[in-house]
């Protein structure tokens, strides 16, 4: 595996992973449990993060 496809591959897993974590964190949000949800909810955004700057990297 070349090194762009595992580019790809990874930015791939960490926006699923991202948008998982968001989702399982609102949802226990709206069932009352706001520091857990707040917990996912912050992991999700770092994800994101991580994401982007992958992504601004892989341009450079």
């Amino acid at each position: 595996m070349d090194n762009e496809t595992f580019r790809v591959v990874a930015v791939a897993i960490l926006a699923i992973a991202a948008l998982i974590s968001v989702t399982r964190g609102a949802l226990l949000i709206k069932s009352g449990d706001k520091h857990a949800g707040s917990r996912f909810m912050l992991m999700g955004a770092a994800l994101l993060m991580l994401t982007t700057v992958v992504l601004i990297l892989q341009k450079g």
